[in-house]
């Protein structure tokens, strides 16, 4: 689920950079590598996938 505040990020991240991949996790927090190491682990293979 996308909140208003996470979609407003993207918009202004999206104005200023060329984003190809942008994910949302249902847990984990500003240093969610740390936090949710699992759902970095499970979102990296998808990250790369294209460049095969």
């Amino acid at each position: 689920m996308v909140t208003v505040q996470g979609m407003a990020l993207r918009r202004d991240e999206e104005k200023v950079n060329n984003v190809v991949r942008w994910s949302e996790c249902d847990r984990g927090g500003h240093v969610a590598a740390t936090e949710a190491p699992d759902l970095l682990l499970a979102d990296l293979p998808e990250s790369f996938a294209g460049y095969r």
